[in-house]
This record gives structure tokens, C-alpha cells and sequence, in this order.
């Protein structure tokens, strides 16, 4: 099943360079970033509640294979998502529709707030598991989970800051300082290379909410066809995915108007 994006920043807020500098003026590290991002998560997302499901719109690239020809087609996601892991995803693949509902549970993560009790080597345990089977749990391969993890989950913000502050301690980030996402909102980005591939990931500099994820070649020359493993974890070179709209709503057939 593909990605849920369950979090997604509504506006761009003016980004200030400043604010993710070191005191000396010196670009900020990654892990500088990281951890100046993990204690703004309070001013970001809140959990649903009761009767509230968190809605999402997210557009961008896939890599998809159907009748034995593979290739990066465009995707239209929206998504219902409750704390207890129900809800409804609806997509259009390509030309290719899907509506979905699940239960309780259906859609996983809810088991990521026992978490909060235990210390950041529990929680890298945690990642680790979340990693796609057959893959190397290398920290690369926990930077990308990490990733999906802050912009696919309901994660309550205290778990969202300790999901940063364990990406800081992946040695291989690298700050990519002020950028954008595919529409053009201001953001800060972190990335991490296993060399044949770049994970960038935009982050909206107020709210630390991803708004923008997108896989890059490290030779753009180079059009070799993915691995297995890089089909597994979802790094293909040329995908992508844009959070545009999102916010709370009381039902899975009602929809948050785009902001911004």
C-alpha cells in the first residue's frame, strides 16, 4: 500500500534565514536543523480527537508497474485518518482509481505512542522495523523512514520531536539551508545521498510540518532502472509528493478548502 500523507503545512510561513543559524552565523548543520525543528513541533500539528479524522491532499510522482511496463506516473492522494488508525484513502494512480475504507488499526501507527515512554534506542528499534522487508536498515534507509514517518502519521508533537532528534543522530544528513517545495512555498530542507540516490525532504521553517518530499539521482545522467530495494523503500529518482491541503474534519467525506 502506498505512503499515507497524514500531516502537510497549510501555509508557507516567511522563512528567516537567521533562524536556522548557528550563533556564529554559520549555515546550520543538519543536525542543528533537526533539532531546532524538533522543538518547534509544538506549533505544528494536533492529533485527532474523537470523532476527528485528519484530512490530506497530496500530489506528486510515483514510480508504478502494471502489465509488466514500469514507469513515474503522476498521483492524486486523499486521506481520512483517526488516532485509532481508521479512516478512508482515496486515489487516482495514473488513470487508475482506488477508494478504500479501514477499521480501527487498518491503517497502523497508533502503536507509536506507547514510544513516548522509552528512550530514542527504543524508538530506533521502532524505525528499524518499519523498514521495508528485504532492505538494509542502513541509515540511510532510517532517514527515509524517519521522513515518512514525520509526514505520514498522526504522530502526537512529543513523538514528532523525538522522531527529529533521532534523525539528527544519522552522521550523513546534510542541510540544503532555505528552499522550496513544488508549489514554491519557502521552506527549510534536509537531505541524505546512499550515494546513488538523494532523499530531500522541505520542511515549512515554523511549524516543522514536511510539506514537500521529493528523490533525486546522484548522477542525473545515469537512467538505469531502480532497484528492488530502492522500489521497496520508495526512492526512485524523479518521484515525489507535495502535501497542498490539510486539516482537521469531522468525517471522511468532508474536505479542508486549499489554503495558500
Amino acid at each position: 500500500m502506498s505512503a499515507l500523507a497524514l500531516v502537510a503545512a497549510l501555509s508557507a510561513l516567511a522563512f528567516v534565514a537567521p533562524s536556522l543559524m548557528t550563533p556564529s552565523n554559520a549555515p546550520a548543520s543538519a543536525a542543528d536543523v533537526l533539532q531546532q525543528l524538533a522543538g518547534r513541533v509544538q506549533s505544528g500539528w494536533e492529533s485527532p480527537t474523537g470523532g476527528q479524522f485528519i484530512y490530506t491532499k497530496t500530489v506528486g510522482k510515483r514510480w508504478e508497474c502494471r502489465g509488466g511496463s514500469c514507469s513515474i506516473v503522476d498521483f492524486v492522494r486523499e486521506s481520512w485518518i483517526a488516532h485509532d488508525g481508521s479512516g478512508r484513502i482515496r486515489e487516482q494512480v495514473g488513470g487508475t482509481r482506488s477508494d478504500e475504507t479501514f477499521p480501527a488499526g487498518g491503517l497502523g501507527f497508533n502503536e507509536m505512542s506507547s514510544l513516548l515512554r522509552e528512550d530514542l534506542a527504543a524508538l530506533r528499534r521502532y524505525v528499524v522495523s518499519r523498514v521495508p522487508e528485504g532492505v538494509e536498515p542502513s541509515d540511510f534507509a532510517l532517514f527515509v523512514t524517519i521522513g515518512d514517518l514525520l509526514g505520514e502519521t498522526q504522530a502526537l508533537p512529543e513523538l514528532r520531536a523525538a522522531l527529529f532528534r533521532l534523525a539528527a543522530t544519522l552522521p550523513g544528513a546534510r542541510s540544503l539551508g532555505a528552499t522550496t517545495d513544488a508549489t514554491g512555498r519557502p521552506g527549510v530542507g534536509v537531505e541524505y545521498s546512499d550515494g546513488a540516490v538523494s532523499r530531500q525532504i522541505t520542511f515549512d521553517p515554523g511549524s516543522a510540518l514536511v510539506i514537500g518530499v521529493r528523490t533525486v539521482a546522484a548522477d542525473p545522467s545515469n537512467t538505469r532502472r531502480p532497484t528492488a530495494s530502492e522500489v521497496a523503500l520508495g526512492v526512485v529518482p524523479g518521484t515525489s509528493e507535495t502535501y497542498v491541503d490539510s486539516g482537521l474534519v469531522t468525517s471522511t467525506e468532508e474536505r479542508r478548502p486549499r489554503i495558500g
